[in-house]
């Protein structure tokens, strides 16, 4: 579906309009039925909605985990995980992820620097339990979709499981904003080697609560 597509593409930022169901009929010039089709996934999928009034219609949300990632964060809590038997996998599987980012395209370098813009917006506790989206976004840039879920959930699970230990201080909160932007910042640059240390760097030390 061409309108789940464009959404899924991450190329218009949280608010965006799409327009109303009989806009979304013409743009696309299809029927209802797969419009409301379309919309019903991207609802459970958590990255649009219909909003009513002017200037509503099919909106774009702000991208956080989805259903599938957040079913694996609650199994993972089911089996009793402990946090830090995760941070090793992650670093695995997002260095893997890194190692196959292929050129980014200038829309991709966008939504990096708007994923920035939201975390460093972010205060406290708000910023770290929405910091994992950064982690994703560069997961799905590497064109693995399976690993991007696994880093959702696990990412997902990371930051529940930091915040049911209430272990999230100012000062963790202030290194993650810093990594983030010195990954980002090493991206854009294509330097992928220094983005790969970073990365380490960042979940070994920031995330599992090392010196």
């Amino acid at each position: 579906m061409r309108i789940r597509d464009d959404v899924l593409a991450g190329d218009l930022p949280a608010g965006s309009s799409l327009g109303s169901e009989a806009e979304l009929v013409a743009r696309y010039d299809t029927g209802r039925s797969v419009v409301r089709e379309a919309v019903s996934l991207l609802r459970w999928y958590g990255v649009a909605h219909m909003r009513r009034g002017r200037g509503g219609g099919l909106v774009v949300s702000e991208r956080g985990p989805n259903p599938a990632a957040s079913s694996l964060a609650r199994w993972l809590r089911s089996m009793h995980t402990e946090l830090d038997q995760l941070i090793s996998l992650r670093a695995a599987i997002e260095d893997h992820c890194l190692a196959g980012l292929g050129e980014l395209r200038e829309q991709d370098e966008r939504r990096l620097e708007r994923q920035l813009a939201i975390d460093l917006q972010r205060t406290g506790i708000a910023r770290a339990s929405g910091s994992h989206n950064l982690h994703t976004l560069v997961a799905e840039l590497s064109g693995n979709r399976v690993l991007a879920l696994f880093v959702a959930a696990l990412t997902t699970f990371t930051h529940e499981s930091l915040a049911a230990r209430a272990t999230t201080s100012a000062r963790t909160v202030t290194r993650t904003a810093a990594a983030h932007a010195s990954i980002v910042d090493a991206l854009l640059r294509r330097d992928l080697a220094a983005a790969r240390v970073r990365l380490a760097d960042h979940l070994h030390h920031d995330v599992d609560g090392g010196p």
